[in-house]
């Protein structure tokens, strides 16, 4: 299984033979730096294994206690599987460390989950096998069914309905971009919008997959980025297919009940909400886009045949826009601030003001360092020529001047492309443009990431 919430908890013991098989394979890692890293996990993390653990694969190695061992400290700060379009990005190797996973793949198979675009939040041990570590992520590791549907990850409903994973290779849901600066950020963008269908027909008007299913949507792009150590922005743009006026709703699962910390949006409706594990982490969430955003907090369902309607005891937040009807594309701007335990309060976040509908982004006013993430606001994936959709053109934003150090990261530019930066200050604001080809002052990366700092 591929997705992002495959659960390490140990699950089954082996008959005879398949240990056989899988001490075989796990002797093949003597020699390798995997099997080193393998070594040092067993060392001190796992140092035994009772029950039903004894029947995995690396019991070669609790045999051979003296073969070499290499710290996990030694690894890289992320993991990018390119062929799955998954990630993982940890802000350390300590025992306290944050770390984000996430998921968009053309590919599905038995048992995969309806969770494409969907990401994950863990603070705790590297061993993973503690369910108090999960901050925000599936209802998974918190009761005894296993739930597949999206409504049971963090990602988008349409019109009351999960994705559909029936069509095998769907070429058009996948990662579009993926960068990463090792002990930075981990930053990428996935489409989902092929997973949805209207599978009856009798609201979307049109377009066919050639399996007799509707889709329901034209584009499902989510930007997600973890800024190192504890800082999760996740963008979201939603555009059904013309004709078709679905909800829209925006699914985020926490271990404990989120709690409003008493910022609300002009409607008077909640914004910002605090939750996390007793003794071990706290997390913000704050949500900056729809400005007419409703959170709904509810506890988690779980229905089977012998249980119409139990509860896992564990919560979401369901997000929707007081204002969707009749808008052409539904955004969603939220952004996750994780820390340790007795955090009482996090810095200020602000809409930015762009000087132009070309991009949005959000001001993290952090005292130490300022960070401002910026996004397309496009919401096609595909262009006429074929390739992905981007911001051309001047790119123009203000913020307050804080007399601060601001790190700037923009996504979805043209790649490899030179900028002439301007930055000027006004009535206690600051104002950043860009003009490409107009100057080397920045470049832009091969992935259409700009990076560059501005100072007090």
């Amino acid at each position: 299984y591929s997705g992002v919430d495959a659960c390490r908890a140990y699950r089954f013991a082996t008959f005879a033979y398949d240990r056989n098989l899988k001490t075989a394979l796990a002797n093949g890692l003597q020699g390798t730096e995997e099997g080193q890293y393998a070594q040092y996990w067993l060392n001190t993390i796992h140092p035994s294994f009772n029950n039903a653990k004894q029947y995995y694969a690396l019991g070669f190695l609790l045999d051979n206690p003296n073969l070499p061992a290499k710290s996990f400290s030694d690894l890289p700060h992320y993991y990018y599987a390119s062929g799955y379009g998954w990630w993982n990005s940890r802000s350390s190797w300590n025992n306290d460390a944050t770390s984000v996973s996430f998921m968009a793949t053309r590919n599905a198979a038995g048992h995969m989950h309806e969770d494409v675009n969907a990401f994950q939040i863990f603070k705790g041990s590297s061993a993973g096998d503690n369910p108090d570590g999960w901050l925000v992520t599936d209802i998974q590791p918190f009761h005894k069914g296993t739930k597949s549907n999206s409504q049971s990850h963090n990602t988008i409903i349409v019109g009351g309905r999960s994705q559909d994973i029936s069509i095998r290779d769907s070429q058009e849901a996948r990662t579009l971009a993926f960068e990463a600066e090792d002990g930075i950020f981990t930053y990428s963008r996935g489409e989902a919008a092929p997973r949805y269908y209207d599978n009856w027909g009798v609201n979307t008007p049109g377009v066919y997959d050639g399996k007799n299913k509707h889709k329901a949507l034209k584009t499902f792009l989510r930007d997600i980025i973890h800024i190192l150590p504890g800082y999760v922005i996740v963008y979201d743009r939603v555009t059904p297919v013309d004709g078709y006026n679905p909800s829209i709703e925006n699914y985020f699962h926490f271990r404990n009940q989120p709690q409003s910390t008493g910022l609300n949006n002009a409607q008077g409706d909640p914004i910002q909400f605090k939750t996390g594990v007793s003794g071990k982490s706290t997390v913000f969430v704050t949500s900056l886009l729809p400005s007419s955003v409703n959170n709904n907090i509810e506890e988690d369902e779980y229905r089977s045949n012998t249980c119409p309607s139990c509860y896992t005891g564990t919560f979401r937040i369901r997000q929707a826009d007081e204002l969707t009807s009749g808008k052409a594309t539904t955004h969603f701007l939220n952004i996750f601030d994780v820390s340790g335990p007795n955090t009482n309060s996090t810095v200020p976040y602000k809409l930015v003001n762009t000087l132009s509908d070309s991009i949005v982004g959000a001001h993290i006013q952090n005292p130490s360092k300022n960070i401002i993430t910026m996004f397309s606001t496009k919401a096609d994936t595909i262009e006429t020529d074929g390739s992905v959709n981007e911001t051309k053109g001047t790119l123009s934003y203000s913020y307050d001047d804080l007399n601060k150090t601001v790190d700037h990261y923009i996504f979805n530019v043209p790649v490899n492309t030179n900028y002439k930066k301007t930055v000027s200050k006004s009535g206690g604001q600051i104002t950043v443009q860009l003009v490409p080809n107009a100057g080397s002052d920045v470049r832009s990366s091969a992935n259409g990431v700009l990076r560059f700092t501005t100072q007090s």
